[in-house]
């Protein structure tokens, strides 16, 4: 065989080997893309899932990571040098370079809600670091009190209420007339400048092994509340108590919470498990109070009072409560007026004898006799 035969039959095994070298390529460029798309699926089902756990987010993560590594790596193989130059990678993004920069990152985070940033925090050393160093960032999820700021509560009005990842809740439905229709049922009313507050914890999902350290670190509410009451329905809550039902001696109500430098979730997560292991046999509870074992069905909350800055919208909003609520007792005083006159006529037309009247006619009564 010449020369020339050697050199034809040498490109024809370098056309095949680069050829077959080419198909695993492209094939690998497939199944990292393919994961990368069904990976965004499992994200997605991940942050709504209730049995979803942090390592199998992190899993998920880095297998992420992985592939979008061997996806660059590949498509570089593919289409030569000029690819990683043609195409920015995520170091030299602009996504990247907005991350970067602090004043942007900040604008775009506290746009989240708190249990996403935790979630975000996650994604790099990078990240991770600008969250924690950013003071803005830090008092938007209540891991730094701002004494200054208008109300806000990163367990209120969020998909973490009430929810399994995270039992503890400020609902800003305080912040209704109900909460004052009746007077001194759920709050006594509060001054001008003071914001009725209360926190809530639910018994039926006290699953806390999903309660993290920087969920336990949130403060309650923003400006930092620096006292709760404490109550539970046996003893010191805002049910009925049935007549001749015993009232427990002072000392057995529970103790307030109190801290000088704000109340953390932490801080009512642990108080409310320590309420609801104390008083499961509570001997003053009421009957409608025990489940079908006859322990007490235990629900704590915790209520208090916060000064805030005259203009902030959360008093504005509970003003508007306040008025409304002072118009639906007057409705239902001059209501009950009229109802118990008409009782009385009632049951004087019943021991005369007489046809008790219908309202109607008890009302057309009066107004011809008054008029």
């Amino acid at each position: 065989m010449d020369s020339e035969d050697e050199s034809s039959t040498s490109d024809m095994a370098d056309w095949k080997m680069r050829l077959a070298k080419d198909r695993v390529t492209v094939y690998n460029i497939g199944r990292h893309a393919a994961f990368l798309r069904e990976s965004s699926e499992q994200l997605a089902g991940i942050r709504t899932s209730k049995r979803a756990t942090r390592q199998q987010l992190l899993g998920l993560l880095d297998e992420r990571q992985a592939h979008e590594a061997g996806l660059l790596r590949n498509l570089s193989d593919y289409f030569g040098p000029s690819f990683t130059t043609s195409y920015p990678t995520k170091h030299s993004s602009k996504a990247e370079e907005v991350f970067s920069t602090p004043e942007l990152f900040e604008l775009i985070v506290t746009n989240l809600q708190p249990r996403d940033i935790f979630i975000v925090q996650q994604v790099s050393k990078n990240i991770n670091d600008t969250i924690k160093q950013s003071g803005r960032i830090q008092r938007f999820i209540g891991h730094r009190a701002d004494p200054n700021a208008y109300f806000s509560s990163p367990v209120s009005n969020s998909h973490w209420a009430y929810s399994e990842s995270l039992p503890v809740c400020c609902p800003q439905h305080e912040r209704s007339p109900y909460m004052f229709s009746i007077p001194g049922r759920h709050f006594s009313i509060p001054g001008p400048d003071e914001l009725s507050i209360n926190v809530s914890f639910d018994l039926r999902k006290p699953k806390l092994s999903g309660i993290g350290r920087a969920c336990r670190s949130m403060l309650v509410c923003q400006p930092p509340v620096t006292e709760l009451t404490a109550h539970v329905e046996c003893c010191n809550g805002h049910g009925p108590r049935f007549p001749r039902h015993p009232t427990p001696p002072a000392e057995r109500l529970p103790k307030p919470i109190r801290r000088e430098t704000g109340i953390t979730v932490g801080d009512v997560v642990d108080a409310a498990i320590e309420l609801i292991e104390e008083h499961q046999t509570c001997p003053w509870a009421s009957e409608y109070q025990h489940d079908e074992f006859g322990r007490v069905k235990v629900s704590p909350s915790f209520k208090g009072r916060l000064k805030l800055r005259p203009d902030d919208p959360a008093l504005q909003a509970q003003a508007r409560a306040l008025a409304k609520a002072e118009t639906w007792n007057q409705r239902d005083e001059a209501n009950r007026r009229r109802m118990t006159a008409y009782i009385n006529a009632k049951m004087s037309a019943f021991n005369a004898g007489q046809p008790i009247p219908t309202l109607q006619e008890f009302e057309a009564a009066n107004a011809t006799s008054s008029g």
